[in-house]
Parts: structure tokens; sequence; C-alpha cells
């Protein structure tokens, strides 16, 4: 079988904990201290996202010189805005305005790539709307507004692992999943019965998290990256590795005793990675990347 060719990122099934993941005063703080405190008075106009949007365009249109600082600060006003919509699906004039911006920046160095990151994730945080669910269905929002965004989106869905699993990420960019697999280990991490829905909710965005990442990575043609100089390695997986990780799904799903939400949704996307594994393993053994081991034992 051979990987899926088109790069889809559909909305996340991970609900956040509140109506929407961020408010109009938290992108009002952020942006009376950016450098587009002069230009963005729209946000201070009005509550009406479309007309914050409208004229978030406008601003975009009217700016001859965008430097980096002034384009990065344009990515992350936008990409608040569309935090501040909540958890609905896209209007055609956010998704718009998102791939206008994300067309005027390098969204495939992987040194652009992990400015761009880097810069958001510390703003948002500034602000406190850099919670993993955020950067969740941020990254899933940049990714189906404009398809060349993977790299930025991937390198978000990295982040959120990053930080739940303590993983050491220092640098923005797409990784091995022999460091996921060294990171969930093969003992169970999560003892699902003791888990408050906090806790499930955590747990639902880091599979949430993974299982995008195969499906976007691994499982999708990205022969245009792989021209642009990213190495292939990053879109294989050992099987050691995959062995690994499917003992950790095996033993997590082991707990689950469906009898609510979040229950329901962690038994599911612990199927969903067992079944991605499996196939990546037993029916495209092109993407399975030979290990000394595998040598040996031939």
């Amino acid at each position: 079988m051979e990987p899926n060719k088109g790069k889809t990122a559909g909305p996340s099934t991970s609900k956040p904990r509140s109506k929407t993941f961020c408010t109009l005063e938290q992108l009002r703080t952020w942006v009376v201290n950016s450098p587009l405190a002069d230009k963005c008075l729209i946000i201070h106009m009005t509550n009406d996202l479309d007309e914050i949007i409208n004229g978030l365009e406008a601003v975009r249109r009217s700016e001859r010189d965008w430097d980096d600082d002034k384009l990065r600060a344009l990515f992350v006003t936008v990409s608040m805005v569309f935090l501040c919509s909540g958890p609905v699906e896209m209007k055609k004039n956010m998704r718009g305005l998102i791939h206008r911006v994300l067309g005027m920046m390098d969204t495939t160095t992987p040194l652009g790539v992990h400015c761009h990151v880097e810069y958001l994730l510390d703003e948002l945080r500034r602000v406190g709307a850099c919670i993993e669910v955020n950067q969740l269905h941020l990254a899933l929002a940049l990714m189906r507004a404009n398809e060349d965004a993977l790299p930025v989106g991937v390198c978000i869905l990295w982040a959120v692992i990053g930080r739940i699993l303590t993983m050491d990420i220092s640098m923005h960019r797409f990784r091995e999943f022999k460091e996921l697999a060294e990171a969930i280990g093969t003992e169970v991490l999560f003892d699902v019965a003791k888990m408050d829905s906090i806790q499930l909710g955590e747990l639902s965005v880091l599979l949430e998290s993974v299982n995008r990442i195969f499906q976007l990575v691994v499982l999708t043609d990205n022969e245009q990256l792989k021209e642009a100089g990213y190495p292939d390695y990053f879109f294989k997986m050992r099987h050691v590795d995959i062995d690994s990780m499917l003992g950790w799904a095996g033993n997590v799903i082991c707990q689950i005793h469906p009898d609510d939400h979040w229950t329901n949704l962690v038994g599911m996307q612990l199927t969903s990675m067992i079944q991605m594994l499996s196939r990546i393993k037993k029916e495209i053994p092109e993407l399975v990347e030979v290990d000394e081991q595998d040598d040996q034992d031939d």
C-alpha cells in the first residue's frame, strides 16, 4: 500500500476545557506590547471577530515592508484571533487570512520554521494562552489553511508531545521517532483508573498529537520536503521503535473501561494509534527503517 498523497489535518477531536482557547483581553494585552501596536487598532474598537479579521487583512495589505519582526507579530496576532473564535470550524475569512499570512512566511527551511514556532509559543505563553490543547488546535488549523505550513504545524505538535512527556526540546524541528519511543518507553506512564477529567484530557491531547504526526509525516507523501533537504529518516520508523510504541499503547488500552466521554475518546485514539503502527509495520515496509539489529538477525 502507498502512503496517502494528500495532506489532511481535520479538526481535532479533543475538546477544550473552556468555550474559547483565548480571550480578546489576552489578545489586546499582547498586541499593545507588540511591533504592531500602532497598526492593529481595530482590536480595541470592536468585539466582533469578523471585523477584527477584516481589519487585520487591511493591515496585511497596506504594509509594504514586512520585516521578520513585524511578520512574526502578525502571525501571532492572527493565531490568537483564531484561538479567540473557540472550538468551531474556521470561517472562510479566517482561513483566507491565515493562508495569506503563512504565504508571506518561510514555512520550509528548518531554521525559519524554528524561529516562527519559538516566537509563537513564547508569546502565547506570555499571555497565558499556551496550553497544550491550544497548540493542538492551532497546529491543525494552520495546516488546514495552508498545506505549505505542514512543517510549522508538525513542529507545534512535537512541542505539545514534548511538554506532556517532558522531552528536552530546545529546537523546534522534525524529530526521529526513536525520540518518541524512548520518551514513552514500554512502561505505562499513565494510571488511567486514577486520572481525573483534566488528566484524561491531557492524555487525549497527547494521543491525538502523536496520531496526527504519524498521519502527516509517515503516512503522507512528503516528497517536496525531502527534495527541500529534509532527511529521509524523519519520515520512517525503526522496527524496534514501532514495537516499543505498540507495547506502550497496548498496556494503556488494557486499562480502558469506557464509561464517559474522555475514556471513550482515549480508547478510540489508542486504537487508532495501534492500527496505524500495525499498518506501517505490516503493509508498508518501505516506511520501516532497517536498523542494525535487523541486519544482524538477517
